[in-house]
């Protein structure tokens, strides 16, 4: 309900957040709740093949990326597929990782609370996430690790995603810098 009710988006290019987020909420909660500890230990196995659906449209011609401009309605239906919900949903889950539960929920909680009732974009869900990220002070990733452009990549790209890491040691053996291109 937050995303759609509380927080609408402003065109159907960003209505694979709704999607996205409940498939990962469904899922992560599941992982969490004392109520469902007995799928604990499988929860995140059973989100590994559900994403199996999101591996085989990036396999196809058709595939586009998680955010894509659908030009009009008519279009709309065409990007609610295994990309809207599983790849989304998988970039949710990734992001979750990276920023951290508490980055991740203040992040979360300024984008319902700056855009409650309103129509919002991508922008401005990925600048409350990354203005999350820039307060928690977290370099764990290295100085030069910009969120905003790893999330650009990573939702405006088709197909699979290829990872390339550069990174930059400090004299110390700890990481100066690492960058995901």
């Amino acid at each position: 309900m937050w995303f759609g009710n509380l927080v609408t988006m402003k065109w159907w290019d960003d209505l694979w957040l709704n999607e996205s987020f409940a498939t990962f909420m469904s899922y992560y909660c599941q992982a969490k709740f004392e109520e469902f500890k007995e799928y604990h230990d499988i929860t995140w196995a059973m989100f590994n093949k559900y994403k199996g659906w999101a591996y085989r449209a990036d396999g196809l011609s058709s595939t586009h990326a998680i955010y894509s401009e659908v030009p009009s309605t008519d279009d709309a239906e065409t990007v609610f597929d295994g990309i809207s919900y599983g790849k989304g949903s998988a970039w949710l889950k990734q992001t979750h990782f990276i920023i951290g539960h508490d980055t991740m929920r203040a992040g979360l909680h300024k984008y319902f609370q700056d855009f409650s009732w309103k129509n919002t974009t991508l922008d401005d869900f990925v600048g409350s996430l990354n203005w999350a990220w820039e307060q928690s002070g977290n370099k764990s990733l290295g100085e030069n690790f910009n969120f905003k452009e790893w999330c650009e990549q990573w939702l405006k790209t088709s197909g699979a995603n290829v990872l390339e890491p550069i990174i930059e040691w400090n004299a110390d053996s700890s990481i100066k810098s690492l960058v995901l291109k």
